[in-house]
């Protein structure tokens, strides 16, 4: 479960995903102001509805909610915890999407590359196209999974291109 919003939590999105971060991010899309994942628990649709229902008074459009006194984070997590006490030791924090993913930008080849085509990392170190491709398709193969955002496949690429000795 998760609840979505701005930095002033008047206005929030409480609902439920196998992937947050995606969620996320498909919201963010339409929304004409930054939004953050402000929190995050384990549930199921069953829990979202007790929630929505619990907040139905405060209720703007389908999953929206309003808190005009911009506390919806700490009212949710309590109703939450009076609905579903957790086992000793749990707590639930607020959770914030990382920072972006490297940018790439596009740098003419020195004489020699055939292709014409390189690509520079934000670290300053140069890939040709063709070597990103590579450590793309190896980065994929090595974590199969069906939803990777995109942020993850940059992780992994970075990761492999350090584990091959690469200055990233």
């Amino acid at each position: 479960m998760y609840v979505i919003g701005g930095s002033d939590q008047r206005f929030v999105k409480i609902g439920v995903s196998t992937n947050p971060k995606g969620r996320h991010l498909s919201i963010q899309t339409g929304c004409p102001f930054p939004l953050s994942i402000l929190w995050l628990a384990e549930g199921d649709h069953k829990r979202e509805s007790a929630l929505h229902e619990c907040f139905a008074d405060r209720r703007v459009q389908g999953e929206w909610f309003e808190f005009p006194d911009g506390n919806a984070v700490a009212l949710i997590s309590e109703a939450f915890a009076e609905m579903y006490p957790q086992p000793l030791g749990v707590h639930l924090q607020p959770w914030t999407v990382p920072p972006d993913p490297p940018k790439l930008r596009r740098r003419p080849e020195p004489p020699g590359n055939p292709s014409g085509r390189s690509l520079t990392l934000s670290d300053g170190s140069t890939m040709t196209y063709e070597e990103v491709m590579a450590a793309i398709a190896v980065a994929d193969a090595a974590n199969p999974r069906p939803r990777v955002t995109r942020e993850e496949s940059w992780a992994a690429v970075l990761q492999h291109l350090r584990d091959q000795g690469s200055r990233c």
